[in-house]
């Protein structure tokens, strides 16, 4: 248990605890109840793509000692797994259709900017530029529309 009111105080497993979380995320990736669901979902598997490839990549430099860029790809590792969890959580959001809150209006703006700032870098004009251009645009329209409606 974890202490909270109702709650009992039995002890738990860690592994069970692990392993009911894993099934719980794996029931969360595999349910797409609407479009905007659907499009988190590809931007969280996009990004965790890349962040198994940059983890790829840093794996290669320690094998060949090239220690001099391992601390810059570590850096924009740290930053892809940040974003893998932020657009999962909008996901989940959207599944429970609670995209309104304060939280995921203001997780919203924050893809927005950093997808829109990845897409400048990467030229709007290359495939992953248009695609990464498309999540901010999508981000932006979401946490906007959101935000409308609390108003």
């Amino acid at each position: 248990g974890y202490g909270l009111k109702g709650w009992e105080l039995t002890p738990t497993s860690a592994k069970e605890d692990f392993i009911d979380g894993m099934k719980s995320t794996m029931k969360t990736m595999t349910k797409i109840p609407n479009i905007k669901s659907a499009v988190y979902l590809a931007a969280t598997l996009t990004v965790g793509a890349l962040k198994i490839l940059k983890v790829a990549e840093c794996a290669q430099l320690l094998i060949s000692r090239s220690y001099d860029t391992l601390g810059t790809r570590l850096f924009r590792l740290s930053k892809l797994m940040i974003l893998t969890i932020t657009m999962f959580t909008l996901k989940d959001a959207a599944d429970r259709d609670r995209l309104g809150g304060t939280t995921f209006i203001q997780l919203n703006a924050l893809s927005s900017a950093v997808f829109a700032s990845w897409a400048i870098y990467e030229k709007v004009t290359s495939p992953m530029g248009k695609l990464v251009a498309f999540f901010s645009i999508f981000s932006a329209f979401c946490g906007v529309s959101s935000f409308m409606e609390k108003e």
